[in-house]
């Protein structure tokens, strides 16, 4: 009886905390919900594993749209590295990041990034801020992985710099699992 009671302490135990972790690994902090503006200078300062995701941004187009006020980067985790099992990501919203940020009016093209610390697969956008609060956005993604972005935990530990390329001159879909 004791035996019994022994293990299934142990078992709930593990449960529990088992669980714990995984809440908290999928629970967005208050430090991924702040602004991040990335940096790759940064790298060797940030020993928590983190990847960038790039991409070129043409500014003079992002600029020259009507009440353009300034262009950000960011970072959308959109769904889990695995895609056979289930997904417990924060999907209402969607966890963001947020990347370089440009004043308008800007010319030429500029290499922007933001910086993730989770795994996942990621849709990115260049998004211009409008001067009555809206926004309007370009899609920035990977042709090979359906527009989505992977980084995996491999990607995370040696701060890769992850290339992204225009997609779209509109906001990324909805993500479809």
């Amino acid at each position: 009886m004791h035996r019994l009671r022994l293990v299934s302490t142990l078992v709930l135990s593990f449960v529990t905390s088992t669980v714990s972790a995984c809440e908290s690994e999928n629970t967005p902090s208050s430090e991924a919900s702040e602004s991040q503006t990335a940096n790759p200078e940064s790298q060797t300062a940030n020993p928590e594993p983190h990847a960038f995701l790039g991409g070129d941004v043409d500014l003079a187009d992002a600029c020259a749209i009507e009440g353009a006020q300034r262009v950000g980067f960011i970072a959308r985790l959109v769904d889990c590295i695995d895609l056979s099992g289930p997904c417990t990501i924060p999907t209402n919203p969607y966890l963001e990041f947020e990347g370089d940020d440009i004043d308008c009016p800007a010319s030429g093209n500029e290499s922007m990034i933001v910086e993730v610390d989770r795994e996942g697969r990621f849709q990115a956008e260049a998004v211009v801020h409008l001067e009555d609060g809206g926004t309007t956005a370009s899609c920035y993604g990977s042709e090979d992985a359906n527009g989505q972005v992977p980084i995996d935990e491999v990607a995370l530990d040696e701060r890769a710099e992850v290339e992204t390329e225009l997609l779209a001159d509109e906001p990324c879909p909805e993500p479809t699992r």
